[in-house]
């Protein structure tokens, strides 16, 4: 039972380290009249209806 339960778990792990993506976004946000960083802003990041 043991090994059975350790066995699926590594396959587990193994399956989301596969298929897990890492991805780093930088820039920054500025007012588009004075050019002043905006302090607090708030970033949605949506993905694309390809259908």
């Amino acid at each position: 039972m043991n090994k059975l339960l350790f066995t699926l778990l590594f396959c587990f792990s193994c399956a989301t380290l596969i298929f897990a993506q890492s991805l780093k976004i930088s820039g920054r946000i500025t007012d588009s009249q004075s050019k002043e960083p905006l302090e607090f802003a708030n970033i949605v990041l949506t993905t694309a209806d390809t259908t």
